[in-house]
């Protein structure tokens, strides 16, 4: 029963969520890029790109955190209170 409820929440993970450390790490990635293009001359277009790639930078954070949410419950379930 816990094996499959794992596998399940493994799937669901992946399926909903893709590998969340890999996009942040891409997000990172490109924004650290604009940033350097920016500091050598502003344009409008890096603006709006960067302004857009923050915003799904913010999503992943949020996503990130639910995750590590999520895993922190189903240790409570598995091994309940200890203070008990």
């Amino acid at each position: 029963m816990e094996g499959k409820v794992k596998n399940e929440s493994i799937i669901f993970n992946s399926q909903m969520f893709g590998n969340i450390f890999r996009k942040k790490c891409q997000l990172e990635a490109c924004i650290k890029g604009i940033h350097t293009k920016l500091d050598n001359g502003s344009s409008s277009s890096l603006i709006a790109l960067e302004k857009h790639l923050q915003d799904q930078y913010n999503q992943i954070l949020h996503q990130e955190e639910m995750l590590k949410y999520q895993k922190s419950r189903e240790k409570w379930v598995r091994f309940g209170n200890k203070n008990t």
